[in-house]
Protein backbone atom coordinates (compact mmCIF):
# COMPACT_ATOMS: atom_id res chain seq x y z
CA UNK A 1 0.00 0.00 0.00
CA UNK A 2 2.62 2.59 1.36
CA UNK A 3 4.52 1.51 -2.92
CA UNK A 4 1.36 2.59 -4.15
CA UNK A 5 1.23 5.99 -2.53
CA UNK A 6 4.67 7.06 -2.84
CA UNK A 7 4.41 5.44 -6.92
CA UNK A 8 1.35 7.49 -6.82
CA UNK A 9 2.96 10.71 -5.20
CA UNK A 10 5.54 10.47 -7.86
CA UNK A 11 3.81 10.85 -10.98
CA UNK A 12 1.64 13.77 -9.52
CA UNK A 13 4.74 15.43 -8.94
CA UNK A 14 5.69 14.40 -12.34
CA UNK A 15 2.72 15.53 -13.72
CA UNK A 16 2.78 18.47 -12.34
CA UNK A 17 6.43 19.83 -12.69
CA UNK A 18 5.45 18.96 -16.91
CA UNK A 19 2.28 21.24 -16.32
CA UNK A 20 4.29 24.36 -14.45
CA UNK A 21 6.84 23.60 -17.66
CA UNK A 22 4.69 23.97 -20.56
CA UNK A 23 2.51 26.67 -19.27
CA UNK A 24 5.68 28.78 -18.37
CA UNK A 25 6.71 28.45 -22.32
CA UNK A 26 6.64 31.84 -23.91
CA UNK A 27 4.54 31.41 -27.16
CA UNK A 28 5.87 31.22 -30.59
CA UNK A 29 4.65 33.11 -34.01
CA UNK A 30 1.35 31.49 -34.83
CA UNK A 31 -0.06 30.68 -31.38
CA UNK A 32 -3.01 31.34 -29.98
CA UNK A 33 -3.49 34.30 -27.22
CA UNK A 34 -6.24 33.81 -25.17
CA UNK A 35 -7.61 35.03 -22.10
CA UNK A 36 -10.05 36.86 -19.76
CA UNK A 37 -10.78 40.11 -18.88
CA UNK A 38 -12.84 41.03 -15.92
CA UNK A 39 -13.52 44.09 -13.53
CA UNK A 40 -14.46 43.78 -9.73
CA UNK A 41 -17.98 43.02 -10.35
CA UNK A 42 -18.65 40.95 -13.83
CA UNK A 43 -16.62 40.02 -17.29
CA UNK A 44 -16.34 43.03 -19.82
CA UNK A 45 -17.57 43.03 -22.96
CA UNK A 46 -15.84 44.67 -26.24
CA UNK A 47 -12.53 45.32 -24.37
CA UNK A 48 -9.78 46.20 -26.86
CA UNK A 49 -6.71 43.70 -26.75
CA UNK A 50 -3.85 44.58 -29.47
CA UNK A 51 -0.37 43.32 -30.02
CA UNK A 52 2.26 46.31 -30.13
CA UNK A 53 5.34 46.02 -31.60
CA UNK A 54 7.86 47.81 -30.57
CA UNK A 55 7.48 51.33 -32.75
CA UNK A 56 3.45 50.89 -30.90
CA UNK A 57 1.82 49.41 -34.01
CA UNK A 58 -1.01 47.57 -33.42
CA UNK A 59 -0.21 44.29 -35.65
CA UNK A 60 -3.24 42.33 -34.05
CA UNK A 61 -6.08 42.84 -32.36
CA UNK A 62 -9.31 41.26 -30.66
CA UNK A 63 -12.66 42.24 -28.40
CA UNK A 64 -13.81 40.12 -25.56
CA UNK A 65 -16.94 38.94 -25.95
CA UNK A 66 -19.74 38.71 -23.68
CA UNK A 67 -18.13 36.16 -21.09
CA UNK A 68 -14.86 38.47 -21.56
CA UNK A 69 -13.13 36.25 -23.19
CA UNK A 70 -10.09 36.98 -26.20
CA UNK A 71 -8.37 35.17 -28.46
CA UNK A 72 -5.93 35.87 -31.88
CA UNK A 73 -2.76 34.41 -33.07
CA UNK A 74 0.34 35.72 -31.89
CA UNK A 75 2.22 37.84 -35.15
CA UNK A 76 5.96 38.17 -32.63
CA UNK A 77 6.56 36.75 -29.22
CA UNK A 78 8.51 39.76 -28.58
CA UNK A 79 5.90 42.21 -28.42
CA UNK A 80 3.75 43.53 -26.00
CA UNK A 81 -0.06 43.28 -25.36
CA UNK A 82 -2.59 46.01 -24.38
CA UNK A 83 -5.75 46.09 -22.85
CA UNK A 84 -7.76 49.07 -23.24
CA UNK A 85 -11.88 49.81 -21.99
CA UNK A 86 -13.55 52.94 -21.70
CA UNK A 87 -13.10 54.93 -18.22
CA UNK A 88 -10.37 52.14 -17.32
CA UNK A 89 -6.94 51.80 -16.61
CA UNK A 90 -4.61 50.76 -19.74
CA UNK A 91 -2.55 47.78 -18.93
CA UNK A 92 0.54 46.91 -21.20
CA UNK A 93 2.61 43.51 -20.66
CA UNK A 94 5.25 41.33 -22.21
CA UNK A 95 3.40 38.66 -24.05
CA UNK A 96 5.20 35.66 -21.77
CA UNK A 97 2.01 33.64 -22.22
CA UNK A 98 -0.45 32.36 -23.98
CA UNK A 99 -2.90 32.51 -21.21
CA UNK A 100 -3.91 36.26 -19.61
CA UNK A 101 -6.30 36.22 -16.64
CA UNK A 102 -6.98 40.47 -16.54
CA UNK A 103 -8.83 42.37 -13.96
CA UNK A 104 -9.13 46.31 -14.84
CA UNK A 105 -9.31 48.95 -12.52
CA UNK A 106 -10.87 52.03 -13.02
CA UNK A 107 -8.85 54.94 -14.28
CA UNK A 108 -8.34 57.57 -11.44
CA UNK A 109 -7.51 60.03 -13.34
CA UNK A 110 -10.42 60.99 -14.69
CA UNK A 111 -13.24 62.73 -13.58
CA UNK A 112 -16.67 61.28 -11.68
CA UNK A 113 -19.46 60.75 -14.71
CA UNK A 114 -22.95 62.58 -13.49
CA UNK A 115 -26.61 62.71 -14.93
CA UNK A 116 -25.17 66.48 -15.09
CA UNK A 117 -23.01 65.43 -18.05
CA UNK A 118 -25.87 64.57 -20.14
CA UNK A 119 -27.85 67.88 -20.16
CA UNK A 120 -28.68 68.66 -24.05
CA UNK A 121 -26.12 71.14 -26.08
CA UNK A 122 -29.72 73.31 -27.21
CA UNK A 123 -33.03 73.50 -28.14
CA UNK A 124 -33.88 70.13 -29.68
CA UNK A 125 -34.34 69.52 -33.67
CA UNK A 126 -37.44 71.73 -35.21
CA UNK A 127 -40.04 69.79 -36.85
CA UNK A 128 -41.94 71.34 -39.14
CA UNK A 129 -45.64 70.14 -39.45
CA UNK A 130 -46.90 68.83 -42.72
CA UNK A 131 -49.21 70.92 -45.10
CA UNK A 132 -52.77 69.85 -44.63
CA UNK A 133 -54.19 68.84 -47.40
CA UNK A 134 -57.84 70.76 -48.92
CA UNK A 135 -59.34 71.01 -51.69
CA UNK A 136 -61.03 69.24 -54.36
CA UNK A 137 -59.21 65.78 -55.49
CA UNK A 138 -59.50 65.48 -59.77
CA UNK A 139 -62.09 62.82 -60.81
CA UNK A 140 -58.89 60.62 -61.60
CA UNK A 141 -58.42 59.93 -58.00
CA UNK A 142 -60.35 57.29 -56.82
CA UNK A 143 -60.64 55.84 -53.23
CA UNK A 144 -58.75 52.22 -52.69
CA UNK A 145 -61.42 50.07 -51.08
CA UNK A 146 -60.73 46.46 -49.73
CA UNK A 147 -61.01 43.81 -51.34
CA UNK A 148 -62.93 40.86 -50.51
CA UNK A 149 -61.89 36.82 -52.02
Amino acid sequence: MKKHLVLLSAVLLVQAVAISVFAQQKPNAGDIISGIVTDSISPLMAVYITELDSADRVVAYAYTDLKGEFSFPLVNPKNRIQFSFYRKERIILPIDKAFFEIRMEDDKNLPPVSWEDFKPLGPGPVINEAPSISGDFPDTVQPVLPVRL
